[in-house]
């Protein structure tokens, strides 16, 4: 448990978030890492872009798996479709040591961001 007063104010907010709120910064810290991954120099800085893609890989591995198909199959079996063409990317991005690889995962990824901001912004309009 942290003991550091912002740490401490950080893990409460989490806590108390709304899943939804989860949700986004998680898309929000796996976008961070696909991007800065992008500007590094692989000639001086491979091993941070690898660190860089593997936490970027290990959330949207987490948003897979956190899946529930019960309340809507084929919006489930559209996401994990999703999910796993980003994890190809990366995995792309790691093996050919090529940033390129990470555009158009870090374009759904963009996308899908959007789509729950505006389900965020839209069940904040109804409450």
């Amino acid at each position: 448990m942290a003991t550091d007063p912002t740490a401490l104010y950080k893990e409460s907010l989490l806590e108390n978030a709304p899943p939804i709120k989860i949700v986004r910064l998680l898309y929000e810290k796996a976008i961070l890492h696909m991007e800065r991954a992008r500007r590094l120099n692989l000639a001086t800085q491979a091993a941070l872009f690898t660190e860089t893609l593997d936490k970027a890989d290990a959330i949207v591995v987490e948003l897979r798996l956190s899946l529930d198909p019960a309340p809507a199959p084929q919006i489930s079996s559209n996401l994990e479709s999703l999910y796993l063409f980003v994890e190809e990317r990366l995995s792309e991005a790691l093996a050919q040591r090529n940033p390129e690889e990470l555009v158009p995962a870090i374009g759904v990824m963009n996308d899908l961001l959007d789509a729950w901001r505006s389900i965020e912004l839209g069940g904040q309009a109804a409450a």
